[in-house]
């Protein structure tokens, strides 16, 4: 493999890993309270919520920087911006269709 095909690959897993801790961070930061009287700023919070936010803006950097290394047509600003929105298109797709599954499966009315 030429040394373009990979740095793609590794954007590639770093756009993936990006969504995925995007995910992991929106669900903690949104659905975690579970009672009313919970704090919502209490220390699980800040650690297991804003820490994955954190890293899939590292890791969506990341993947914009690769990909335009790797030898793509745009500028590095809008590698960078299309990584961003891939991500957070497909993040609120996933959403989407979780509250479908669970309307659906009469969780929500």
């Amino acid at each position: 493999m030429n040394d373009r095909i990979r740095t793609r690959i590794f954007s590639a897993v770093a756009e993936a890993l990006g969504c995925f801790f995007l995910y992991v961070g929106t669900f903690v930061l949104l659905l975690v309270p579970r009672f009313p009287e919970e704090s919502y700023l209490a220390w699980h919070r800040i650690l297991y919520g804003v820490a994955p936010t954190v890293l899939s803006i590292a890791l969506l950097t990341l993947a914009g920087w690769l990909w335009n290394r790797s030898g793509g047509a745009a500028s590095l600003n809008t590698s960078v911006q299309r990584a961003f929105l891939v991500a957070i298109g497909l993040v609120a797709l996933f959403w989407v269709g979780l509250i479908m599954v669970a309307h659906l499966q009469g969780r929500i009315p």
